[in-house]
């Protein structure tokens, strides 16, 4: 019954897990049924970062570099953003002295800069011919124009999400060429299916400046977890029917000089109502660029701080970098806290923006992006069915230990297959859900089982304390058995003790008394009886029935068995001694004792059963007592009691055939331990 309720609970347990992974609507009754088991996602991101960050790359990109504008920066050549001359001297000596290839901008320059430095104004005061147009032309925005032509620069724009409506502020600057459009593949609906997230505005550069440059991306990140931690960022932004690419995405093409393609799925493979935009395709890398649903791919994220190489802008200004950066793609951005350019990040809580786009670009020349396949779900649903139906059955059966090697190899084993796909083969599979299913099914059956072993063993222990010592009750409760009340066979020794004379004692006696004389006559043997580890197991009048071995075993059984009969002897003279004082007739008894093989369990009827031992073993047991008065001795043992005790003496007595025993048995009396 334990089992089975154990096993039903955990395929529920399973199925409910199921549920939560498909992550679809089902009709019950009909009403629509969802299931969300949030915590079980929020601890599969948890997974996801400590993957991350133990295979997070440590050397530094010998391709990809930071410009940054750090606190160094801004304390040299003041508060960002700088004078539109000043960036464009770094533009020039980035590509004419330090022969860059490659230039991306984590900013965007939507507005002019509306005014002329002091020579100009001074000179335009001084001069009568100096007219505004000439102004404009020596101008920052004029200067900053023209660094960027002719070069491998990329500006940044910011595409902000939501619906495109009439409702949404007006969008700012000029938009670069897309990436793709319609005109680009033969099936329009391609582009407006894929899973890139829509725009509704955007904040771009001014047309001067777009138009130098020629390329633009997106350095916003919309794509983003519920824990607000970004593991992955969008490579295509939708906008007014075409896609367009992210800053990193632009930098590969310009660094490239490539002409990307888009990948769809294989019709073969897909019905026709089905289109997925699934990689962009470049010549110059060996694998196409692999998307997420979301158009989008996770971050291969380098040790924050060791992955690139951070220029101070400040030291390209004023030619003190030493470095070699010639060839490199140098991405402009910041690290300076008080331009609050800050992400949260698997690997660090606030990495500068500039970082996550330049391990994007790092990820793209490399090849090392992971990816989750799309047969990801059906796999981690497989996964899980076949370790809730194994494991629901199997715990149940097994003994703690068992449970606690199969749970620690369940779980060893889940672990190094998720690790060997995310490192060997670049896949991303789901592991929370498995470990979860696993440690939820293990605890669920250990506690269940403790607390129903618990019950049952202080039940036992409780019927139990009705025969032996609150001694071997005690030590019952410390041990981990359950003590089964099932017959059982098993090598015991048994003791009857019975007073002679009775009948005559108590002719002689009022009730009262009588009673009050066989009590104590009862309390004290009994007490003896449980100190040498011995279980009453009935009074009959005058008559004791104990025995030994059960329900805890006890190799010492028949020794045990033999100091309880001697002690009980050797108080006979104080108990005599107490009866005198009363008045009341002395007590002589007789003890027979016998070792062997004796059913002990729970016997008896529907209406009443006791923890009892029988067997011929204990019936000669109880011929040996009778014996006593007439071989006049007050303890008699047979030999298989005298063959297991080596600590008395023993002396023969006869040979004798019991009635009801076909074979005869040698007796013994007991004398002096040694």
């Amino acid at each position: 019954m334990q089992r089975g309720l154990l096993i039903l609970f955990g395929l529920l347990s399973t199925m409910l897990l199921v549920f939560d992974q498909i992550d679809q609507e089902f009709d019950v009754f009909g009403s629509k049924f969802s299931l969300d088991l949030g915590f079980v996602d929020a601890l599969e991101r948890k997974a996801y970062d400590l993957r991350i960050n133990l295979s997070a790359r440590e050397a530094s990109h010998n391709t990809v570099i930071i410009i940054d504008i750090d606190e160094e920066s801004l304390l040299a050549e003041g508060q960002w953003p700088w004078r539109r001359a000043k960036v464009a001297d770094l533009v020039d000596k980035l590509f004419d002295d330090y022969e860059i290839e490659t230039l991306g901008f984590d900013a965007v320059f939507a507005e002019p800069e509306n005014s002329f430095s002091r020579d100009q104004i001074v000179r335009a005061l001084e001069s009568d011919t100096l007219t505004l147009e000439d102004m404009e032309a020596e101008s920052g925005d004029a200067k900053f124009a023209k660094a960027l032509e002719d070069r491998s620069i990329v500006m940044g724009i910011v595409f902000e999400p939501g619906a495109e409506d009439n409702d949404q502020p007006e969008s700012i600057g000029q938009l670069p060429p897309p990436m793709f459009s319609d005109d680009d593949v033969e099936n329009e609906n391609l582009l407006q299916e894929t899973g890139a997230l829509t725009a509704a505005r955007y904040t771009a550069n001014l047309p001067m400046f777009q138009e130098a440059a020629g390329e633009a991306g997106f350095f916003s990140i919309l794509l983003q977890d519920p824990d607000g931690i970004i593991r992955r960022v969008g490579l295509l932004n939708k906008y007014e029917g075409r896609l367009y690419a992210s800053l990193s995405l632009k930098l590969v093409q310009a660094y490239f000089l490539d002409e990307p393609q888009p990948v769809f799925a294989d019709k073969n493979y897909t019905t026709d109502d089905y289109n997925s935009f699934e990689a962009i395709e470049f010549l110059m890398l060996e694998e196409p660029l692999r998307l997420d649903e979301n158009a989008g791919v996770f971050v291969p994220y380098a040790k924050p701080g060791e992955g690139f190489e951070y220029v101070s802008a400040t030291e390209i200004l004023r030619g003190t970098y030493q470095g070699d950066i010639k060839g490199a793609i140098a991405i402009l951005g910041t690290s300076a806290a008080g331009l609050v350019d800050r992400r949260s990040t698997p690997v660090a809580p606030a990495l500068s923006g500039v970082e996550v786009h330049a391990n994007v670009v790092a990820g793209i020349l490399d090849g090392e992006f992971r990816v989750r396949p799309a047969w990801a779900i059906a796999a981690n649903v497989v996964g899980i069915i076949i370790l809730g139906i194994v494991l629901s059955v199997l715990f149940p059966y097994l003994s703690a230990f068992w449970s606690a090697s199969v749970f620690a190899i369940s779980s060893a084993a889940a672990i190094w297959l998720n690790w060997y796909m995310w490192t060997d083969k670049n896949l991303i599979l789901a592991i929370a859900p498995a470990l979860f299913l696993i440690s939820f099914l293990y605890v669920m059956t250990t506690v269940v089982g403790f607390f129903m072993e618990s019950a049952a063993r202080r039940v036992t222990q409780k019927m139990f304390g009705m025969y032996v010592p609150p001694e071997v009750v005690a030590e019952m409760h410390d041990t981990e058995d359950i003590f089964s009340q099932k017959p059982e066979r098993k090598l015991m020794t048994v003791l009857f003790t019975d007073i002679r004379n009775f009948t005559t004692h108590s002719e002689s006696m009022s009730p009262e008394d009588l009673a009050e004389w066989l009590n104590d006559f009862l309390t004290p043997m009994t007490t003896i009886i449980h100190k040498h580890k011995g279980a009453i197991d009935k009074y009959m009048g005058d008559a004791i029935m104990a025995f030994w071995g059960a329900p805890l075993d006890d190799d010492d059984h028949a020794e045990h068995a033999v100091d309880a009969a001697k002690e009980m002897i050797d108080y006979l003279d104080t108990l005599n001694a107490h009866y005198r004082r009363k008045g009341w007739p002395e007590i002589a008894i007789g003890i027979g004792l016998n070792t062997g093989d004796m059913s002990v369990g729970n016997m008896g009827s529907e209406f009443r059963m006791a923890y009892t031992v029988v067997g011929d073993a204990v019936n000669l047991g109880s011929r040996l007592e009778g014996l006593t008065k007439q071989y006049g001795v007050p303890i008699i043992v047979s030999e298989y009691t005298m063959n297991a005790v080596s600590n008395y003496e023993f002396e023969r007595l006869d040979h004798v055939k019991v009635k009801g025993k076909t074979e005869g048995v040698t007796i013994f009396s007991i004398g002096e331990k040694q």
